[in-house]
């Protein structure tokens, strides 16, 4: 059987290490179903990650990545060698023209950005070249629970494009780099944070008095945790300076995402020197570790601790951190950008 190449490299020894295209889009396809599968698309991240790089089934695309990886230097590269549209044209064959905004952009677009609507006609017109197997096990995809107006697609084509490109990146990485991969893993869980909070809202308690003051932070701290046990939806919390909001808040942000089965809090403040001492007072509670402060006026080679470093550098791709810390624009920049960033071009 022919090998199908997606990725390779020599190891120490210098002999190839291959990774095999079925065994990429398998490994895609996973994570892109766990990612989509917290808002209820799993079968929709699956389809993604099988079909998004048919197109490396090409001999245009083997020739090319055998030359430019130095494992056949030689060899000549006949016809064009881009793969991505390849499986474009195959998820809209398979699942029609409605796919176009769930699946055939974000798969001609992993390695360049979302296209315009009127650019995608003329890319899935083109022809499949014939060495690609077309065939297609059709999933059968349920019925999303997200009320999804017309509106809310193009965030939801946003959603699916970051599942397939993030998870693309991520199984490449786990193949390629493994010391990158291995420092994404073993972050602490939200529950794992809530008894440090805990300890310390009572070690605060602990040393107030029982000043007017005081009494009303703790009024305060006690009607955040009653609407902890609360569904998600969108709460107000209207405290003046020096009433205590930010640990309370974060008590209920904490137990709320628990409580309906979120995994990290974002906390996004509009200028950076509140920014910088919520961070501050947060990683002094949680540890370094489990804290990610992102916007243009952080510098990670402050960060001593290498290893740290390189854990915080890697967050900012993804926002893989239980807590993170970050600006308005810089949470819409990472909502609604229709750009991989420049490291996911592997």
């Amino acid at each position: 059987m022919k090998q199908i190449i997606s990725h390779l490299y020599t190891d120490n020894s210098g002999n190839w290490v291959i990774q095999s295209n079925d065994e990429h889009s398998m490994g895609v396809a996973k994570l892109a179903s766990q990612f989509a599968g917290e808002f209820g698309m799993s079968e929709y991240g699956k389809v993604l990650g099988l079909l998004h790089d048919k197109g490396k089934e090409t001999d245009a695309f083997q020739q090319y990545i055998k030359k430019e990886s130095g494992y056949v230097p030689d060899i000549k590269i006949c016809g064009k060698h881009q793969h991505a549209y390849v499986g474009g044209i195959l998820a809209q064959k398979y699942y029609g023209k409605f796919s176009r905004n769930i699946f055939v952009n974000q798969i001609v677009s992993h390695h360049t950005g979302l296209h315009d609507s009127d650019e995608i006609k003329g890319i899935v017109d083109q022809e499949i070249p014939s060495e690609v197997n077309i065939y297609h096990k059709k999933e059968k995809l349920n019925r999303s629970g997200l009320n999804v107006q017309a509106n809310d697609f193009h965030h939801l084509a946003r959603m699916l494009f970051s599942c397939l490109v993030d998870a693309d990146y991520l199984d490449t990485e786990a193949f390629l780099d493994k010391e990158s991969s291995a420092l994404r893993q073993n972050k602490d869980a939200l529950n794992d944070l809530l008894p440090l909070l805990e300890n310390k809202l009572k070690e605060l308690k602990a040393k107030a008095d029982s000043s007017e003051i005081n009494i009303i932070r703790n009024q305060i701290l006690q009607q955040c945790l009653k609407m902890a046990d609360t569904p998600t939806g969108f709460y107000s919390l209207t405290v003046p300076t020096g009433g205590g909001k930010t640990l309370s808040s974060l008590v209920w942000a904490i137990k709320h995402a628990i409580k309906n089965g979120q995994k990290r809090i974002v906390i996004a403040i509009p200028y950076t020197s509140i920014i910088v001492q919520t961070a501050s007072i947060l990683r002094s509670i949680f540890g370094e570790e489990n804290v990610l402060e992102h916007h243009s006026c952080v510098d990670p080679e402050q960060i001593k601790d290498e290893r740290l470093k390189g854990k915080m550098k890697l967050a900012t791709e993804n926002w893989d951190y239980p807590i993170i810390v970050t600006t308005n624009v810089q949470l819409f920049v990472s909502m609604f950008s229709n750009k991989p960033s420049a490291c996911r071009k592997l």
